[in-house]
């Protein structure tokens, strides 16, 4: 979606105070990594990731032809103090941890040169470059059942936000990001990322509920303007755009889970176009839900790997 600009700057003074309270949160994120009751050696995760389509469009769209999209990523985390559950040596998280990843997609783009769709046919499809995607810090506290995250962030897979495992064996990029967010707002989602405050709570340890909010800044960019992701703008005019979502994951008395539910919103701050052709907005906002459910936990004699999903998304016809 275009969005108005105006030549409107931060002033030094207001920058000077942006940077000075991200210090601040980086200096509580990294001051409680020492005290812990139990210090471990700093434990080292190495990513590696390379996906590749090939895909042919046969007849209809724009043309016919063939087009291949690449997808690798690369990164490291390091994390530091306690494990959440000492016995438990697949439990990812600790107390203080520093990721950094980078990607590089490359190939032709079937749906902008043979389909012509909206969504995107591969869910790897971007234009080809190597680029910064996270550069982040995160301290857990009470547990761990909070976390803050601060750093340069997307809402790509492994976000939690918006996420679905049943949606997430398809190609298409609308089973990932809702169509409203890609098209009706440029946000922080595959492959740009952008400076972000994220929070994530568990309210009762022994529930299966979690909380989770971001907050990005707002215009971070087009692919092709923000080639390497190294334009981190805080533009007063480019507002901020802000996720929030709650996930419950049901389990049946044995323990085997049934079903995930997630709903949440979004609201991004700065002034759009009127899409419906009437005077600018300020604004855009849109809610979603999604479930996936195994259908074992309803039809016994289902089998235990089949599942069903439904994903809904709604946002002002203005804004689409």
């Amino acid at each position: 979606m275009k969005s108005i600009k105006t030549p409107t700057r931060l002033s030094c003074e207001v920058t000077t105070v942006q940077g000075l309270c991200l210090a601040s949160v980086l200096s509580l994120l990294a001051g409680t990594v020492a005290r812990g009751e139990r210090p471990s050696a700093p434990g080292a995760k190495p990513e590696f990731e390379y996906d590749g389509d090939f895909l042919s469009n046969l007849s209809g769209g724009l043309q016919q032809g063939n087009a291949y999209n690449g997808y690798l990523k690369v990164g490291e985390t390091l994390a530091f103090g306690n494990w959440e559950d000492p016995g438990d040596e697949n439990n990812p998280r600790r107390e203080f941890a520093i990721h950094a990843s980078m990607i590089y997609p490359h190939g032709g783009g079937l749906s902008q040169h043979y389909v012509g769709d909206l969504n995107g046919v591969s869910n790897y499809d971007a234009n080809t470059g190597l680029r910064l995607f996270s550069f982040w810090a995160e301290k857990n506290f009470f547990t761990s059942r909070l976390s803050l995250r601060v750093g340069i962030w997307a809402l790509d897979k492994g976000s939690g936000f918006w996420q679905s495992d049943g949606a997430g064996h398809f190609l298409n990029s609308g089973f990932g990001t809702f169509p409203v967010v890609s098209n009706g707002l440029v946000a922080a989602v595959y492959p740009v990322s952008a400076p972000c405050i994220r929070l994530e709570w568990r309210p009762v340890e022994s529930q299966p509920l979690t909380l989770r909010t971001a907050v990005f800044s707002g215009d971070v960019g087009t692919p092709a303007d923000n080639r390497h992701i190294t334009q981190w703008n805080l533009r007063a005019s480019d507002g901020v755009s802000i996720f929030a979502e709650a996930e419950y994951k049901a389990k049946s008395a044995d323990g085997s889970p049934m079903g995930t539910y997630k709903a949440g919103g979004f609201y991004d701050s700065k002034w759009f176009d009127d899409l419906s052709g009437g005077q600018p907005h300020h604004g855009n906002c849109g809610f979603y839900a999604i479930a996936d459910q195994n259908v074992r936990s309803i039809i016994r004699s289902a089998p235990q790997e089949l599942a069903v999903f439904a994903k809904f998304a709604i946002a002002p016809a203005r804004s689409q």
